[in-house]
């Protein structure tokens, strides 16, 4: 008696079904790799003779210092990398989630550590964003500095810029970091005694420049073939069926 499903059916079923598998359909994107859950900051510090005055305790550059590990305890889950500048502008670490290695390298970091003097600041945020823009992940730049001459001619457009004045609290930056920051179209955020200007600052860069796609890379799919399996394994339980095999 030729019941309602047969072996031909089953076979012609599992085949559809396994073509469709095969192919990998797919309606939801991957996020890039390596991607977390925050755009990364790159931090430009300045490591100059003028951040070793004492007009913050210890001093301008250790306060610094202190600043971006309050910073990267406020975002654990932000990637930051750190660049280092005086007269010259140096790449010590890319975007890393190693916030020890991170605060490790700042606090290492002093005026006697550089090849040359002056205020490279224009080619530090340059660099930063170059960092940024090769990572494709998005981000921000976070620069602390005291003070900044004019520039050449203003650094390449790139991601965002927010400024952090190691300055004792009430102190107006000079002129040369406001035009600076101008130039930057950057945010200035005045430093405080307590960490409210850490807070400002973690808020900013954790929603300050959103993921972008690797020029020339093409969008990732999750493949969804994988849901098909089970369909796929309920239709292949028929060939079970006694007899079957002697039909097919």
């Amino acid at each position: 008696q030729r019941g309602r499903m047969q072996p031909g059916d089953a076979l012609l079923a599992a085949w559809v079904i396994g073509i469709l598998a095969v192919a990998g359909p797919a309606w939801q994107r991957e996020p890039p790799l390596f991607a977390g859950d925050s755009p990364p900051v790159m931090i430009v510090l300045r490591v100059s003779a003028s951040m070793q005055q004492a007009d913050l305790q210890p001093t301008r550059l250790r306060r610094a210092q202190q600043k971006i590990v309050d910073l990267l305890a406020s975002e654990p889950a932000q990637a930051a990398g750190l660049i280092a500048y005086d007269g010259s502008a140096h790449l010590v670490l890319p975007p890393t989630q190693d916030h020890g290695v991170v605060v490790t390298m700042a606090q290492a970091l002093s005026p006697d550590l550089m090849p040359r003097h002056g205020d490279a600041l224009g080619d530090a945020v340059a660099l930063a964003r170059r960092v940024l823009a090769e990572a494709s992940l998005g981000g921000s730049v976070l620069v602390l500095t005291d003070d900044a001459a004019p520039f050449a001619q203003p650094p390449p457009t790139g991601a965002p810029v927010t400024i952090l004045p190691v300055l004792p609290p009430g102190r107006e930056p000079r002129a040369g970091l406001q035009a600076a920051a101008s130039a930057l179209d950057a945010r200035v955020v005045p430093l405080t005694v307590d960490g409210s200007d850490v807070a400002g600052i973690g808020g900013r860069l954790a929603s300050a420049g959103s993921m972008t796609q690797p020029p020339g890379e093409a969008e990732r799919w999750r493949d969804g073939g994988w849901y098909l399996v089970p369909l796929l394994a309920l239709v292949v339980l028929f060939w079970f069926r006694r007899g079957w095999a002697v039909l097919g």
